[in-house]
């Protein structure tokens, strides 16, 4: 009689923008994953700073067979990331934009035809919130963005002043359109009228994307193409693949 195999434990470690569509992909998976979400904006961090982050989770996991990570390349801050015991499952994708529209190839598309948009989902909206972070420790903190015309001033003199803040402030005034992308889950319309809002205060176009969760349920399933998605064998990194895959593990 051949005994039947252990099922795999799998988590999954998401941003929490992505924490109504995570919630489904888990409930409908053809086996059992547990889901860890972590605060929106890690980013904001810096490359260190986020992967510093996301490798605490990853070595609080202990006993997974497999770790899915709900996070594209965002700003190179996955590149080094390290499951020291088990199997990493990494979509191949710049950021969660990829993530929300269903494949990196839809999200190269949209550039394409509209390079300057800026996006919008529910979760983006519904999870924008201050995050606490160490004083100087934000990627605007370092690079000195944000201040004030007179913060500015005392340290640049008064015509510096006026160029930075004309310069660092500019908003969305490099953009043509606003996106919002639908997914179909929960109480979306007070989240459009916000980004309808938006646009109309910067004077751009609005338009309404249809969404696709496919990709986050093929890595909750465990469909693992290699087109889509990098699987890293334990021990090995994460790093940058400028060949067009995006990332690929550590030779």
């Amino acid at each position: 009689m051949v005994q039947a195999q252990s099922p795999k434990r799998v988590k999954m470690i998401a941003c929490e923008v992505l924490a109504r569509e995570c919630h489904v992909v888990v409930s409908r998976a053809r086996r059992t994953v547990d889901l860890e979400l972590l605060q929106q904006g890690l980013h904001d961090l810096g490359p260190e700073g986020m992967r510093q982050r996301l490798q605490e989770s990853i070595d609080d996991s202990r006993g997974y067979d497999e770790i899915l990570l709900g996070y594209g390349l965002c700003s190179n801050g996955i590149i080094g990331l390290v499951a020291r015991e088990t199997t990493l499952v990494v979509p191949r994708v710049h950021d969660c934009i990829s993530l929300f529209l269903g494949s990196a190839k839809r999200y190269q598309g949209e550039f394409d035809r509209e390079p300057g948009t800026y996006y919008f989902t529910s979760g983006w909206l519904e999870r924008d919130l201050d995050m606490e972070h160490p004083p100087g420790s934000t990627v605007n903190e370092r690079l000195g963005i944000g201040k004030s015309y007179s913060e500015y001033a005392e340290q640049y003199g008064p015509e510096n002043a006026q160029y930075l803040v004309e310069t660092l402030g500019k908003g969305l005034s490099d953009y043509t359109r606003v996106a919002f992308i639908t997914m179909g889950l929960g109480p979306e319309e007070a989240f459009e009228k916000l980004a309808r809002e938006k646009a109309d205060r910067e004077d751009l176009r609005f338009e309404r994307i249809v969404g696709d969760i496919e990709m986050l349920q093929r890595l909750a399933n465990g469909d693992y193409s290699r087109d889509e998605f990098l699987v890293v064998a334990p021990g090995t990194a994460v790093e940058a693949d400028h060949t067009g895959r995006i990332i690929r593990a550590q030779c």
